[in-house]
């Protein structure tokens, strides 16, 4: 092969290789795009169907808000050196209010952030669900049903959704209820604060009713 022929094989071989290798890149680049897409459209599918149900979107009094926090301080010696979770953050009622100083995350599905993807092994969570996703959170947060999740839970839900077979899901999966605060909020469906932790720890159990005025829905 002449020198010529040999100089045009070597530049015909080197711009097939860039091409393809710059072809797949783009492949994968659009593959990932089309997954981005997908995940946006599914957060936003999810959102308009909350917004749909009159029962999921509430703004917590505060004076409600600093009380369910306080409580879960109190139950543990170490709640200060965990990591808290607000897997609904909202306006902030709750994760603004978190003690100070300690390690906070959140997430909130207007902004892209879905409670279901949270990773809860060990955490504190202390805030308010929507409620007609509760079932699936429940699961989610116990770590599947298995007890590999959240260390504290502790929610404000209506108390017709405390029910029997649910308490014991929660038990199954290896937790102690700690509190059930029965709460009669103006405006709202009575409502309940349930509390549950691993069965490592041992927390005072409370049953307890509060009537508290004010609270809207946003």
């Amino acid at each position: 092969m002449d020198t010529p022929t040999l100089i045009i094989s070597a530049a015909a071989f080197v711009a097939g290789y860039y091409f393809k290798t710059h072809q797949e890149i783009k492949l994968i680049t659009d593959d990932e795009l089309i997954e981005d897409k997908k995940k946006k459209s599914k957060i936003k599918k999810t959102w308009d169907n909350l917004k749909k149900k009159s029962n999921d979107v509430w703004t917590t009094p505060i004076n409600v808000v600093k009380e369910q926090i306080r409580y879960v301080e109190d139950i543990l010696d170490d709640a200060r050196g965990q990591i808290w979770v607000d897997p609904f953050r909202h306006t902030g009622a709750y994760y603004n209010n978190y003690p100070r100083g300690v390690k906070k995350e959140w997430a909130e599905i207007t902004e892209g952030k879905c409670a279901l993807e949270v990773d809860y092994k060990n955490k504190i969570v202390v805030s308010n669900p929507p409620y007609s996703m509760l079932e699936k959170l429940i699961t989610k947060m116990t770590g599947d049903g298995l007890g590999d999740g959240a260390a504290v839970i502790s929610l404000l839900i209506l108390s017709i959704h405390l029910t029997a077979p649910r308490l014991k899901k929660i038990e199954d999966a290896g937790y102690t209820i700690a509190d059930i605060q029965f709460i009669n909020i103006k405006g709202w469906w009575p409502a309940a604060r349930v509390t549950w932790v691993k069965s490592c720890y041992k927390p005072l159990q409370t049953i307890g009713v509060d009537y508290i005025r004010g609270g809207n829905r946003v």
